[in-house]
């Protein structure tokens, strides 16, 4: 598994688990070009078949560029955009030498969490609840 593909996993496994509490895991659809849709496969393709020992659930629809393990579910999707709220000056988080932006208002108790890799293409989102996120000072 590539670096990136630890760090992923491996980050969305340090924060805890995500909103998502089903069996099947919907997304929603968003459009992306034929190279990066090639890329965000060849990624989803590298990570594992269980996270944590966390069985992979299936994604709805089929050909959605993410993948889940659990219930709640871990997810990674693969070719967002970059929230609109992200600039050169925003915070960056770090685990396992992956960047991520978390939006300072989504650290809030109780907040769902949205982390978004930052300085890779194509960008990779982890939704997740933030029962041990925790900004270091």
């Amino acid at each position: 598994m590539s670096a990136r593909a630890r760090g992923v996993v491996a980050c969305a496994l340090l924060v805890g688990v995500t909103a998502c509490s089903a069996d099947t895991v919907h997304m929603d659809g968003f459009e992306v070009n034929d190279a990066t849709r090639g890329t965000c496969e060849d990624f989803l393709e590298a990570l594992p078949s269980s996270v944590h020992d966390l069985d992979e659930v299936e994604v709805e629809p089929k050909g959605s560029l993410g993948r889940a393990w659990g219930n709640p579910a871990i997810v990674a999707i693969c070719g967002v955009d970059m929230p609109p709220d992200f600039n050169k000056f925003s915070s960056c988080e770090e685990a396992n030498g992956v960047g991520w932006y978390i939006p300072d208002e989504d650290l809030a108790d109780d907040q769902p969490v949205t982390m978004t890799t930052i300085g890779f293409d194509p960008v990779v989102e982890v939704p997740v609840r933030p029962t041990t996120v925790r900004r270091a000072t």
